[in-house]
């Protein structure tokens, strides 16, 4: 777990990378919008269904907003 200093609150934002963030995403063709996250290249190959334009993309860094 990360302790942040000070504390987060809504609004703000977070950058994540490396071993943190998910190493992979499956991402709609078509709009670019991630639909999903995945720990491995074989299971993002799993959840993505490339009849209807998904595609599997690396992942380096995930910017989180705080949102409660």
């Amino acid at each position: 777990m990360t302790h942040f200093a000070p504390n987060l609150k809504t609004g703000d934002y977070v950058q994540v990378g490396g071993t943190k963030a998910p190493a992979w995403a499956v991402v709609d063709k078509a709009t670019g919008k991630v639909i999903t996250y995945a720990t491995t290249r074989k299971w993002a190959r799993e959840f993505a269904d490339h009849t209807k334009g998904e595609r599997i993309a690396k992942v380096h860094t995930v910017v989180y907003e705080v949102a409660h």
